[in-house]
């Protein structure tokens, strides 16, 4: 949100990433719910690694949320798992329906490293935040959060 995203795909086509999204209205949940269900994927996340603008997390601490985002956290309930350890504002900043510039990333594992370092390099925030695999055909949860 902070930037442009011109060397972030600059960066991304470097060092050969699988796909990309930017995230918008429906949040972060949203976007990887949709990314997920077009491959037949599942992911795991780690909450503790997802990077929150302080002042984003004090506003909804004290139960400044916004209506999209409150929906967008009733949508997606049905494919998310989360850990008893995950907050509530957590899990209502991953559905956070104001982000907007973001990107959400996916390289392959051998290339996780190097794309983290360049974007770090460039001051562009990165932080990996969770692994993606095939989907358990038996389960309808796609998306599973932990601490």
């Amino acid at each position: 949100m902070a930037a442009l995203n011109k060397r972030a795909s600059e960066i991304m086509i470097d060092v050969g990433v699988s796909t990309a999204t930017d995230i918008t209205g429906f949040g972060l949940i949203g976007h990887l719910n949709e990314v997920l269900s077009a491959s037949r994927c599942q992911a795991r996340l780690n909450a503790s690694r997802v990077p929150f603008f302080e002042e984003a997390v004090r506003l909804a601490e004290t139960g400044v949320v916004p209506g999209g985002t409150k929906e967008n956290r009733k949508s997606f309930e049905e494919v998310v798992e989360w850990s008893k350890d995950v907050a509530e504002v957590e899990r209502l900043l991953m559905n956070d329906a104001q982000t907007s510039g973001g990107l959400l990333i996916f390289v392959p594992e051998k290339n996780k490293d190097s794309l983290i370092s360049a974007l770090q390099k460039e001051n562009i925030l990165a932080a990996h935040i969770g692994d993606v695999a095939e989907a358990d055909k038996a389960s309808v949860k796609r998306i599973f959060v932990s601490k």
